[in-house]
């Protein structure tokens, strides 16, 4: 009987040891440049991302003309699973070729930009691209930024992410004009307020109310890769500033590459259990070989 009782207890203790662990990847500029017209790094297809994430982040740059052709956009999304909600394309200067938004909704069933909830995370996609041309669509972002903002308050985090140098005039934050392909210091938020339209005193002080709620804030970038593979950054009030890219595919022999520097992804390890968020950088090449491995042995 005794023996009974310890070995119950021994499963009870194991059980409630059992944490969940769910990893998010977030991959800039993923574009192939020699294949200039159509394809994307093929390392990420060596990466199953679906088969082994449980969240896919595009940093954009994905094709080097997404949207020229509806099959471009549905080739992304047999790879990296675009049309799941849990997943999310933000869109690159590239991406945006020809502006034809309607297959990004078509696919991915929502807009270019746009919040989602999900396992105490809250994520928000700003397309960069879009301008005061449209205001309309600039418009209508801010207020769905604002919202999110204004509204959260029990996430454990929120991740705001990009694809260009927007964060410029950040306290306490080197500029990207330092470690991003394009900086875009005078990009503006939105149309009706001049005064405060930039990213640093418009948006930042709503990330800011976020933080001083108790609530983690992340900004993403995904143009990178050219000359600085990531990049980690904290402003003076706490919020987490990360970008990485791919760029080793725009060489044509092995000296180049090494002088280069690794391609860098940003992984997210989220403990649903305890609610933490941990990330780390790590080089694609090395990720690529382990599932290699890991395959050979199954």
């Amino acid at each position: 009987m005794k023996k009974t009782i310890v070995v119950v207890l021994i499963l009870i203790c194991n059980i409630s040891y059992t944490q969940e662990i769910r990893k998010y990847i977030f991959i800039g500029h993923p574009y192939n440049f020699k294949s200039y017209e159509g394809l994307f790094d093929l390392r990420c297809v060596d990466l199953e991302l679906p088969k082994n994430y449980e969240r896919i982040w595009l940093g954009g740059d994905v094709l080097a003309k997404s949207l020229k052709l509806k099959e471009h956009v549905e080739a992304v999304d047999v790879v990296f699973d675009i049309s799941n909600p849990s997943n999310h394309w933000v869109m690159g200067n590239h991406d945006a070729w020809g502006f034809n938004w309607e297959w990004y909704y078509e696919i991915c069933n929502r807009k270019t930009y746009h919040a989602h909830y999900e396992y105490d995370i809250t994520t928000i996609v700003v397309n960069t691209n879009i301008t005061p041309i449209d205001c309309e669509k600039l418009d209508d972002q801010y207020r769905m930024i604002k919202n999110v903002c204004d509204t959260i308050s029990e996430s454990l985090a929120l991740i705001v992410m990009f694809h260009h140098g927007v964060w410029v005039n950040v306290p306490g934050l080197l500029s990207p004009s330092y470690y991003s392909n394009i900086s875009k210091p005078y990009w503006n938020s939105n149309c009706f307020n001049l005064e405060q339209r930039w990213f640093s005193n418009s948006i930042y002080p709503m990330l800011k109310q976020v933080k001083e709620r108790g609530v983690d804030v992340y900004c993403l970038m995904g143009d990178m890769g050219s000359f600085c593979k990531s990049f980690s950054g904290i402003s003076d009030d706490g919020i987490h500033f990360l970008g990485c890219g791919l760029w080793n595919s725009a060489y044509y022999n092995q000296q180049d590459i090494d002088a280069a520097g690794k391609d860098m992804v940003l992984i997210f390890e989220h403990n649903v259990e305890e609610r933490s968020l941990e990330f780390g950088f790590h080089d694609i090449d090395s990720l690529v070989n382990a599932y290699r491995s890991k395959s050979t042995f199954e």
